[in-house]
């Protein structure tokens, strides 16, 4: 998942109309989709504020109210952009004018580009700078100094920064990769590592059979999770087709699939419970995934030793 930052200090601008509310909501969220259009991984706005429900012209119109006016596609597109966990920050304290900046702070401290509502002017800068407050200890004195925060602008068809969030993101999947401490420190940055990838909930519980992170057959299930992934990420560059993907690919057979399909179902992020078939064989270690071809990307269902079949008990 690649977050931008949304700069809550732009709802304050207020449009002029309907109209004008609207010309905003469309460049916003054309902004939004050049940056997806990276293809680095999906896009998220992260923001501290009720972005759907924030009225932004005089008549009340919102966000939602704007969404209802578009065609499933892009309602859905756009929907999908929005996180639904607020930032939430205490220390440090970012500011700019002496008013408290939550998003464009959070964008600072987490290497992530900022963006704003085109409402006027004032948020045209490619840059901004802001004040940053922090205790290095309780027992000392507050710091304060002033830091640099990169905002994202689309100007003439391009967006400014493009180089800077590509190389940003992928230096972070690399010191990620490489520094993973443990199971729970793997499950909490999957989304970094394997961006075109989903993961059913009991996999964090599926990879403790491996014993540690130095496992070799997990090590062996991660170099492949990384194939996988690169190999989404070229598919949605347009280089391969969705389904031809690496390794030894099998599907369980009917008869183990009727008496074995309870090992075999799996909750996925979407609340759904789905029977898998189709696995990835490496060596003892075997992954199940699930399709989704509509947003070229897989749910990995489990990840662990081989599950029992007809003839494998």
């Amino acid at each position: 998942m690649l977050e931008v930052a949304f700069n809550e200090l732009s709802l304050d601008e207020k449009a002029r109309s309907t109209d004008h509310a609207a010309m905003v909501f469309t460049n916003f969220f054309k902004l939004i989709d050049s940056i997806n259009e990276l293809k680095i991984a999906p896009v998220r706005i992260r923001t501290s504020v009720d972005l759907a429900n924030r009225v932004i012209s005089e008549k009340h119109f919102n966000l939602k109210d704007w969404l209802r006016t578009l065609g499933n596609d892009d309602r859905r597109r756009y929907i999908s952009y929005i996180v639904q966990d607020p930032i939430i920050t205490d220390n440090p304290y970012f500011s700019l004018g002496n008013i408290n900046v939550v998003g464009f702070g959070y964008a600072f401290v987490n290497d992530l580009v900022s963006v704003s509502y085109p409402t006027n002017d004032k948020w045209n800068g490619e840059f901004y700078k802001i004040t940053k407050e922090y205790l290095p200890n309780i027992d000392s004195d507050v710091i304060v100094v002033e830091v640099t925060v990169n905002h994202c602008l689309k100007k003439d068809n391009a967006i400014n920064h493009s180089n800077w969030i590509i190389e940003t993101y992928q230096n972070k999947q690399k010191v990620a990769g490489k520094n993973l401490l443990d199971f729970d420190d793997f499950w909490a940055r999957r989304m970094l590592l394997f961006p075109w990838l989903e993961f059913a909930l009991s996999v964090n519980q599926n990879i403790r059979i491996f014993g540690s992170i130095g496992s070799s057959d997990f090590k062996k299930a991660v170099r492949y999770l990384f194939s996988l992934n690169q190999h989404l990420l070229d598919i949605n560059r347009g280089n391969h087709i969705f389904g031809e993907i690496p390794g030894d690919i099998s599907n369980d057979g009917e008869a183990t699939m009727n008496e074995y399909g309870d090992v075999r179902t799996f909750r996925c992020p979407d609340g759904r419970n789905r029977i898998f078939s189709m696995h990835v064989k490496l060596g003892d270690v075997r992954i199940y995934l699930w399709p989704l071809p509509n947003e070229n990307k897989y749910i990995v269902g489990y990840i662990g030793p081989h599950l029992p079949t007809k003839k494998f008990n």
